[in-house]
């Protein structure tokens, strides 16, 4: 990998990180200003998504191999997932009480509504972590 791309590379997934330590602690720190600070966290939430994608792009483009191209991808997937997942979830929440009356649909939206609320929830912030933590690993590995 030459070294104006790893330099890219590390630069967006930096402020990636910053940006999801952010928002993470936004949702286990409930503060009483929330509703205050909502738009801010919206926007850094469409930050993140959008450097989740730029993190994957340049991975692929800088041809990273092994366990750090692995690594990146998962965390720019799961900083991409938080947002789709989170306006999935709101969406398939709604169709449940569109379709109240139709037993089969509004089973079937419940459970792709909270589907959506636990990968957003769950699965998104632990594929943050991981990935965060191993693409750290294998970068102060690579500076020795």
């Amino acid at each position: 990998m030459k070294k104006e791309k790893l330099h890219i590379l590390k630069g967006v997934f930096v402020v990636l990180l910053l940006i999801n330590i952010l928002i993470m602690s936004y949702l286990l720190f409930p503060v009483r200003v929330m509703r205050a600070v909502f738009p801010l966290v919206a926007v850094l939430a469409f930050a993140s998504m959008f450097l989740g994608i730029a993190l994957i792009s340049l991975t692929l483009k800088a041809k990273a191999k092994g366990h750090l191209r692995t690594f990146l991808i998962i965390f720019g997937a799961a900083s991409i997932g938080f947002l789709a997942f989170s306006i999935l979830h709101n969406l398939f929440y709604a169709l449940t009480h569109v379709f109240m009356d139709i037993s089969f649909l509004r089973i079937i939206f419940e459970l792709l509504h909270v589907g959506s609320f636990m990968a957003a929830f769950t699965l998104c912030p632990l594929g943050v972590v991981v990935g965060a933590v191993g693409s750290i690993v294998l970068f102060s590995r690579k500076r020795k």
